[in-house]
């Protein structure tokens, strides 16, 4: 074979790597380069100074922007649960602490009901050092709805008499001297935001916020919102919107900060250990308020504009007035009017409830989007059967079962059965469960271990 031509270009190569290696300097013996990252110790440790530069260039200027992941935990695990078990199973346990969530849905299908029902959750686990907030947009606060959900709140002097008034004109006997009693308990306390604009209500649910006292700040409805300019003038439907949507921006930009703590602190001025110690420590303490607002719905136009034969595969309503919220929210929670409920034989059947669907159109921190579940609500109780409902979840987890004659209660894992809730009846176990809260909220625990949700509700 005739041999191979060199060409310029291959004659030149050992000249270059020649060159190359007279000007690259040769590492000590002592120092080993770093095959990992192709850097020296001495250029590791020069990247360290620099960030720890930076972190101190950041952090001088009054607020902690920069600290290591230790430094910044999350109360993520900790639930408010609504007490309705379905419901809870598919958040996870419940609306995470230290988020924002919201409630949407049509009108009348329950949502100010299951802000409620969770406020009276907090109440029960709680007791006297409970604080709940909540922001009236739509009207004075409800407290027959919020009664109706379970929730322990002094009802006023002036709707009490209200109240017997309408009794007298009914020919109703007046309330008892037991009933009146029951309309005047509170547990912990109860406090209602009121504003003239938009404006006024988030800035007062802020300002609570940042006192990490209350367990949930709630608003009924963030559609309802009226900014400032919406309320000096007129605008067309495109400005209201604008300005709608700049409102709860400008809120969610002032939430995120106090959610993640370093609003809350200052770092000191000149920087000691022992004080940056303090301010890691008020870190660390995080707030653990829940932000619930409930979303009204809108008539969807895609279905107005679709052809007859497809309309009936479109839904006639869609989420709206939260999309400035969109990136902020934790979990959005929809809850939508289903089949009524009906007893009787078919002709004259009455009408006892309905059965209402919720699910999660978004959802982190323990769930995640697309959960789905049905409970039913009764008009005669103006609730949910939560107790009923709450074993109906032990039973079809196969936490209650039925051993020899007798109702037993198992824990999720184990199967070892726990003696408090053993019964003979499936009544006399409903009983059992209502008059003890600490046993009701232990068959709660066990259902949700069953189901694989991690989390504290204290």
């Amino acid at each position: 074979m005739p041999p191979k031509k060199t060409t310029a270009r291959a004659k030149a190569q050992p000249a270059k790597k020649a060159a190359r290696a007279a000007t690259t300097p040769t590492p000590p013996a002592s120092v080993s380069v770093s095959t990992a990252a192709g850097r020296t110790p001495e250029e590791v440790n020069t990247g360290d100074e620099r960030l720890r530069a930076l972190i101190h260039m950041y952090n001088e200027k009054g607020t902690p922007l920069i600290v290591t992941a230790n430094d910044a935990p999350n109360p993520y695990q900790l639930k408010r649960p609504t007490g309705i078990m379905e419901v809870d199973l598919i958040l996870g346990g419940g609306f995470p602490a230290g988020t924002c969530s919201l409630v949407s849905g049509p009108d009348c299908s329950g949502k100010s009901h299951l802000i409620f029902k969770t406020m009276a959750m907090q109440q029960r686990l709680y007791g006297n050092s409970c604080r709940l907030a909540f922001a009236t947009v739509e009207g004075g606060f409800p407290f027959d709805q919020a009664l109706n959900a379970g929730l322990k709140v002094s009802v006023p002097d002036d709707i009490l008499e209200q109240w017997q008034e309408w009794r007298r004109l009914r020919n109703i006997s007046p309330f008892t001297p037991e009933q009146l009693l029951f309309f005047k308990q509170q547990i912990g306390e109860v406090y209602v935001l009121r504003g003239a604009t938009g404006e006024d209500i988030l800035q007062g649910m802020l300002n609570i916020i940042k006192t990490n006292a209350c367990s949930i700040v709630a608003c009924d409805s963030i559609n309802a919102l009226m900014p400032q300019v919406d309320s000096i003038k007129d605008l067309d439907q495109n400005s209201m919107r604008a300005a709608h949507a700049n409102m709860i921006t400008k809120f969610f930009n002032h939430y995120t900060p106090i959610t993640t703590g370093y609003e809350l602190v200052t770092v000191p001025d000149p920087v000691e250990e022992t004080k940056m110690i303090e301010v890691l420590a008020k870190l660390r303490d995080m707030n653990k308020t829940t932000v619930l607002f409930t979303q009204q719905v809108r008539s969807n136009q895609e279905r107005a504009n679709a052809p007859a034969h497809m309309q009936a595969y479109i839904k006639p309503w869609t989420i709206s007035g939260g999309y400035a919220a969109k990136h902020f929210k934790a979990i959005d929670l929809v809850v939508e009017d289903m089949a009524p409920i009906k007893r009787g034989e078919k002709e004259g059947r009455e009408t006892i409830g309905k059965r209402v669907a919720f699910y999660t159109e978004k959802g982190k921190h323990g769930t995640h989007d697309n959960l789905r579940c049905e409970s039913s609500y009764y008009y005669a109780l103006n609730d949910y059967d939560t107790i009923g409902e709450l074993i109906t979840s032990g039973i079809k987890r196969g936490l209650i079962r039925t051993h020899g004659n007798k109702i037993v209660v198992v824990q999720a894992g184990t199967n070892n059965v726990i003696d408090a809730f053993t019964s003979t009846t499936q009544k006399m176990l409903r009983q059992i469960i209502e008059v003890d809260f600490d046993l009701e909220l232990a068959l709660r625990r066990e259902i949700l271990a069953s189901a694989g949700k991690q989390c504290l509700y204290q």
